[in-house]
């Protein structure tokens, strides 16, 4: 069976790095439980949308995306999922701003588990973000598909797949019956590896 996983909110705290950063940059104190969705981040700091593009050099430039933890049970969970199924990564982190940074982090903490890493290579609007996930995901052909970001879950939901929200605060209140949720990497794992290769789903 083939799973495609995001990387941010799903198998790495980017949003506590990031509200960390630009905290210290700014003597702010704000906490990720803010976040209201993730086009928050302007509403949050007041700043631009070119300004929160700016930032994500500035984050990338300091080597930031490597000081980005795991979410806790994750390195676990893919251990115990690459037994079982085919994994791949799609996040739509621009490849030009993170992709050498990204590649290292995978290969610290999640070693040869991924058949394919696939970063997005162009611009960084956010509605192209959501496009290039949903035609990434397509080309690979999972049967699940992980992901936190509301946005691009509407670009995916409609794809022949099973989709599962990992909780974060921003996406906390989403409802969606076609939708599996999870709150840990356990439950996560636990669901997923007892699958067949067909992918069936299983009642929760």
């Amino acid at each position: 069976m083939k799973i495609t996983i995001d990387i941010d909110g799903v198998l790495g705290k980017f949003v506590e790095e990031f509200t960390d950063f630009i905290n210290l940059k700014y003597n702010r104190r704000y906490d990720i439980e803010e976040l209201k969705n993730l086009k928050s981040f302007e509403t949050m700091f007041n700043l631009s949308t070119e300004d929160i593009i700016n930032l994500l050099k500035e984050f990338g430039d300091i080597g930031r995306y490597l000081k980005i933890k795991p979410i806790k049970g994750s390195v676990e969970g893919i251990e115990e999922l690459v037994k079982y199924h085919e994994l791949h990564v799609v996040t739509s982190r621009r490849k030009e701003m993170s992709g050498e940074d990204t590649i290292k982090w995978l290969d610290l903490y999640y070693p040869n588990k991924f058949k394919s890493i696939n970063l997005k290579e162009l611009d960084n609007k956010a509605e192209e973000r959501g496009i290039f996930k949903r035609n990434k995901i397509t080309e690979i052909t999972p049967d699940f598909h992980i992901d936190d970001d509301l946005d691009h879950i509407e670009c995916i939901k409609e794809l022949p797949l099973k989709l599962i929200v990992y909780t974060q605060p921003w996406n906390k209140y989403y409802v969606d019956d076609k939708i599996l949720r999870f709150n840990s990497w356990k439950e996560i794992t636990g669901y997923l590896k007892d699958l067949p290769e067909t992918g069936q789903v299983l009642s929760l």
